[in-house]
């Protein structure tokens, strides 16, 4: 019997998580976000998880992507 279970916090913005990532590994050194700040912004746009789901979720994106982005 399968039990349906509900998203993971970070489900409806990994999308956007993925977005805002993808797009900051593009810009120089001096212009990057840190995951606090990305952490920050989603926050402004409804997200309710805790900052340790959001960068555990934005290190298996960027793992994915082949993104190294370290924390400032």
């Amino acid at each position: 019997m399968n039990v349906v279970r509900d998203k993971p916090v970070n489900g409806d913005f990994e999308k956007r998580i993925k977005h805002l990532l993808e797009y900051i590994s593009k810009q120089p050194k001096n212009q990057k976000l840190t995951k606090r700040r990305i952490y920050e912004l989603i926050c402004e746009e409804g997200y309710k998880g805790s900052y340790s789901s959001f960068t555990y979720q934005a290190r298996k994106i960027e793992e994915k992507l082949g993104i190294n982005q370290k924390e400032g």
